[in-house]
């Protein structure tokens, strides 16, 4: 199972496989991408860095990450390079960490571990819904491959609805922009957190976003994670699977849940919930 929830003292994001860091200053993002990256030396990974050529000296110069760079244990690319389309396909995207999680794997290395701030993708729609379609496919790729992934935003340049849009699809993030989470479990979907009346919105955005369901099929949730459903919620479910007409099946979570979709009929409104 992954490892899951709020990042609290910067130490502990080594300990997380997908992480959203929302910073507020660059030396803020520096100690938490070191923090990272020095975890993943510690578990035989290779560590890709990705940044702006300003911040080379950083990585170049530190004691453990520029010995890292010297020998091989880790690499250093520039933003405009590992993001060369700025998503235009997000699945290409996908593609270039898989060949690098492959590349080191054949190096004899346990797995990849990245870290890249992503804010400059961060731009207005569409830009923003292939973000989070992007983060949705990577998030699949990483659960159950050798590959972890750290994701920077900086705070005062994203709007702060985006910036919950973008945590919520990760299975670990910042304290204060994540009440649910949709990841990656076990070759599944997990939907995690609270569902209540205010963030019934966010919900359906960031599902449709990441493309669910998709026209005319049916998608899966795993819901034993959930702590809390407003019936609100569910009815947007329902709403979402119609518009794309397919379905959403629910499965697990607070007995409730199923109870309140029975009472709303919604099982014949495109949404399932399986006790």
């Amino acid at each position: 199972m992954r490892r899951t929830g709020v990042i609290g003292e910067v130490d502990s994001v080594g300990a997380h496989d997908h992480v959203c860091f929302v910073y507020t200053e660059r030396a803020e993002w520096r100690a938490a991408a070191r923090s990272f990256a020095v975890s993943g030396l510690a578990a035989d990974q290779r560590v890709l860095m990705v940044a702006d050529p300003e911040e080379d000296c950083w990585w170049e110069t530190d004691d453990i990450l520029g010995a890292a760079l010297r020998s091989g244990r880790a690499e250093l690319l520039h933003r405009k390079t590992a993001y060369a389309d700025d998503l235009a396909d997000p699945s290409d995207q996908v593609d270039v960490y898989r060949d690098a999680t492959d590349r080191a794997i054949r190096d004899g290395f346990r797995g990849l571990r990245a870290f890249a701030d992503a804010t400059g993708l961060a731009g207005p729609p569409p830009a923003m819904d292939r973000l989070i379609r992007y983060e949705h496919l990577v998030d699949g790729y990483m659960d159950g491959h050798p590959f972890r992934g750290m994701c920077g935003y900086d705070r005062a340049a994203i709007a702060p609805a985006d910036l919950r849009r973008l945590a919520c699809r990760h299975p670990s993030s910042s304290p204060g922009y994540a009440p649910f989470r949709v990841y990656a479990e076990s070759g599944g979907l997990r939907l995690a957190g609270d569902i209540d009346y205010d963030n019934v919105e966010l919900l359906t955005e960031v599902l449709r976003s990441m493309g669910l369901p998709a026209t005319g099929s049916a998608v899966e949730l795993d819901g034993a994670g959930l702590d809390f459903v407003h019936h609100a919620g569910l009815v947007a479910l329902a709403r979402l699977a119609q518009e794309s007409g397919g379905r959403i099946v629910v499965r697990g979570g607070p007995a409730v849940v199923k109870r309140l979709a029975d009472m709303l009929s919604l099982n014949d409104a495109g949404l399932e919930v399986i006790a």
